[in-house]
C-alpha cells in the first residue's frame, strides 16, 4: 500500500528553541534582518515592491531567516546535513546576486558562514558536555 510505505518512510524533526546568550542575539539578527532590514536595504536601493527580493518567496531572505532558525535551535541536536542546502544556497546566491547588483544579499554569505561556524562549534560544545 502507498499510503503505509510513505507513512513508514517520514521521518520528524523536533527543533527546542533556545532564546538565551550569545546564540539567541545573532539568531534574531540574522531573523531580523531577513524580515526588516533586507526589504529595507533593497527599498533604499531601488529595488522596491514587487522588483525587490522578499522574504518567503525569494530564495536569500529566506535563507538568511533559516540560519536565525538552526541558531535558536542548536541544542536541539539537529543532524549537521541539514546545514548543507543553506550553506550551498548561501554561497551559489551571493555570487548570483553580485552579478544582479542586488546588493542587500551581502547578509546571504554573513548568514551561510556565520551560522554554519557558529552552529558546528555550539554542537561541539553541547556534545561534549
Amino acid at each position: 500500500n502507498n499510503e503505509e510505505s510513505f507513512l513508514y518512510c517520514q521521518r520528524v524533526l523536533y527543533l527546542t528553541l533556545t532564546l538565551k546568550g550569545l546564540l539567541a542575539y545573532i539568531a534574531g539578527l540574522f531573523i531580523l534582518y531577513a524580515m526588516v532590514i533586507y526589504p529595507t536595504i533593497g527599498i533604499m536601493l531601488g529595488h522596491g515592491y514587487p522588483f525587490s527580493p522578499c522574504f518567503g518567496t525569494a530564495p536569500c531572505p529566506t535563507t538568511i531567516f533559516t540560519f536565525g532558525l538552526l541558531l535558536f535551535a542548536v541544542e536541539s541536536k539537529f543532524p549537521w546535513y541539514i546545514l548543507v542546502i543553506p550553506l550551498i544556497w548561501s554561497v551559489i546566491g551571493f555570487f548570483a546576486a553580485l552579478n544582479l547588483g542586488i546588493k542587500e544579499d551581502i547578509g546571504l554569505l554573513v548568514a551561510g558562514i556565520t551560522g554554519t561556524v557558529v552552529i558546528l562549534i555550539n554542537r561541539k560544545r553541547c556534545v561534549l558536555k
